[in-house]
């Protein structure tokens, strides 16, 4: 169980329990070194997922950030993150206006010794503002999860390509 493993490695915190929570696998070829890279890029990541453009603020020693979502405006309160360096990053946001009271996501890198890939976890567990954000979330988390799947696909053939090139490159030293 994928909780399960992170609080046993003290990865993460999950004595909060949210309303809603969507756990979501990805089976990827690339090595972990390249999923990282990628992940821990998050400005980069945000941009490949078409995510809407945020401004950062600074103030009292908390990052506010404020961004629109489909048209709306959200803002909350970005609290460290945890990062464990190839394995696992965590977060936690604090809403002051939009669809959710909270919201905490963890992204970890695990193998498949059988299969020899990396399987990428993505957790988000919800604290939706109202009833209304509550179906708006479960209506529209389908249609994340399959922006996630694109965006490692893309992260997989990218890195497939190279790996091709190399090759020829190789092959076609005399």
């Amino acid at each position: 169980d994928f909780k399960m493993k992170l609080k046993k490695e003290g990865t993460v915190d999950w004595s909060n329990q949210p309303e809603l929570e969507f756990l979501w696998r990805y089976e990827m070829k690339a090595t972990r070194d390249e999923i990282w890279t990628y992940l821990s890029d998050t400005s980069r990541f945000n941009r490949e997922m078409n995510f809407g453009k945020r401004s950062h603020i600074e103030k009292d020693g908390k990052v506010f950030v404020t961004t629109k979502m489909i048209g709306f405006t959200e803002q909350w309160i970005e609290l460290p993150w945890t990062w464990l360096a190839g394995q696992t990053i965590t977060s936690t946001r604090i809403y002051l206006q939009g669809m959710a009271e909270k919201v905490h996501s963890v992204f970890h890198i695990d193998e498949d010794k059988k299969t020899n890939r990396r399987i990428v976890y993505l957790y988000f567990g919800w604290t939706p503002k109202n009833a209304f954000w509550n179906f708006f979330l479960k209506a529209t988390a389908p249609i994340l999860q399959k922006n996630f799947g694109k965006a490692f696909t893309k992260l997989d053939l990218h890195y497939a390509n190279l790996a091709l090139k190399n090759v020829k490159a190789f092959r076609s030293v005399p």
